[in-house]
C-alpha cells in the first residue's frame, strides 16, 4: 500500500502540521496543493518522503517560480492531477483537466474546505487547510493506493 499525505494552503505556518505529524503514520509521498508550497520541502523533510507541489495564488512568484501551476504525478500505476485550483474555476473543470490527462484523481486546494467527490471515474479531493480553514475544520487527507484502488480519508483537528 502507498500512503500519500494530501495537504494544501499552509500559508507559511507549519505549527499544526508539527502537532499532527506523529499521528500520520508512515507516509510514502506528499502532495502539496499550493499556497506556500515552499512549506512542502519542510514537510517532506519532516516525514522523510518525496514531495510533489504546485504553485498557488498566494505563492511568491520569485520563491516559487520553479513550481508549476499544475502537474501530473504517476504513482502506484495510476496518474494524479495536482493543482491549486484557482486557475481552473470549478470542480467540473478540474474533472475535465484530469480526465484529459488520463488521471484517476484531481487533487486541489484553494477553497480551504475539505471535499471528496467524483465525476464519472475521476475522484476529486481537496484536503482543506491546516492553517486557515473556512469550514471550521483545520484539515488534511490521506490517500491510499492498493492494487489500483484509491481510498481517501479526511482528518481534522
Amino acid at each position: 500500500m502507498i500512503r500519500v499525505l494530501l495537504i494544501s494552503d499552509t500559508h507559511g505556518s507549519l505549527e499544526r502540521f508539527h502537532r499532527i505529524k506523529d499521528r500520520l503514520g508512515k507516509i510514502d509521498t506528499v502532495f502539496h496543493a499550493g499556497d506556500l508550497g515552499t512549506d512542502a520541502g519542510d514537510i517532506g523533510l519532516a516525514l522523510n518522503a518525496p514531495v510533489y507541489a504546485v504553485r498557488g495564488n498566494c505563492d511568491d512568484p520569485f520563491n516559487a517560480s520553479d513550481m508549476p501551476f499544475e502537474r501530473v504525478v504517476p504513482l502506484g500505476g495510476l496518474r494524479f492531477y495536482l493543482t491549486h485550483g484557482h486557475r481552473t474555476g470549478s470542480e467540473y473543470a478540474l474533472f475535465l483537466k484530469a480526465k484529459e490527462a488520463h488521471c484517476a484523481a484531481a487533487i486541489f486546494g484553494h477553497t480551504h474546505r475539505q471535499f471528496l467527490g467524483a465525476y464519472e471515474d475521476v475522484l476529486l479531493v481537496n484536503p482543506g487547510s491546516l492553517t486557515y480553514p473556512r469550514d471550521g475544520n483545520a484539515g488534511w487527507a490521506i490517500l491510499e493506493i492498493e492494487n489500483g484502488d484509491i481510498n481517501v480519508h479526511h482528518y481534522s483537528i
